[in-house]
């Protein structure tokens, strides 16, 4: 029997079997899961991290605008004229939220999200 006192070294056993993990339909699509170990080496970097933060917000920026320009169809033509400002606030708004989001990957680099912001607060 082996136990800690007799100190004796064990070789390692390699098994072969024939079993193999079921696949799903969401490892065809996207490949294996990521193992823990491989996870440090899967960062990215603040630039392309400014580019994935920032794609959620110019996506509903971009419906915003087309729902605010239905609503200004329907108002009349005269209402287009504004359309002008409101695209103008919506940039200035991009702009705050980029700078907003740069100034959160600069304070945490290790990442976290909007809930390590959140509780730091």
């Amino acid at each position: 029997m082996l136990t800690p006192d007799n100190k004796q070294s064990t070789p390692i056993i390699h098994r072969k079997t024939g079993f193999e993990p079921r696949k799903d339909l969401g490892q065809w699509i996207f490949g294996r899961h990521l193992s823990t170990a491989d996870a440090p080496h899967q960062t990215i970097s603040k630039k392309v991290g400014l580019a994935v933060f920032a794609s959620d917000a110019l996506s509903s920026s971009a419906y915003a605008i087309d729902e605010i320009l239905i609503v200004l169809i329907l108002a009349g033509t005269g209402a287009l004229s504004i359309s002008l400002p409101i695209a103008l606030t919506i940039i200035g708004l991009l702009t705050l939220l980029t700078i907003s989001y740069e100034q959160t990957i600069h304070t945490y680099p290790g990442g976290g999200g909007a809930y390590i912001v959140a509780r730091d607060i």
